[in-house]
């Protein structure tokens, strides 16, 4: 996974259903409870999980059993000062990244 070009302001910890794969909600945290290469889809494992969870933003449930788990970066500003930079940043990750697809 590259360096993102996006200020990173914290991680959920998604909660899926084990048995059916359903989305059940999501647990904020400040700091990932894995290593960044084990972010995202491909970093789906089973936890224990206890605590409180929320769902659309606004229902929050206790959680306490086995789920399976992701961690999803929450991204915010781009990483520079002025809105040439931004631009700037934008096209050199996008030059690059293309550029790599089409190896």
């Amino acid at each position: 996974m590259t360096d993102s070009v996006f200020e990173i302001i914290g991680y959920h910890k998604e909660l899926f259903d084990q048995h059916t794969g359903k989305y059940l909600g999501y647990i904020k945290m400040s700091v990932p409870d894995r290593s960044k290469a084990k972010w995202g889809y491909f970093g789906r494992t089973r936890h224990h999980v206890k605590g409180t969870a929320t769902k659309n933003g606004m229902t929050q449930f206790n959680v306490d059993g086995v789920y399976v788990t992701e961690c999803i970066p929450i991204c915010g500003r781009i990483k520079a000062n002025t809105l040439q930079e931004q631009h700037n940043v934008l096209r050199d990750h996008y030059t690059k990244t293309s550029a790599l697809r089409q190896k």
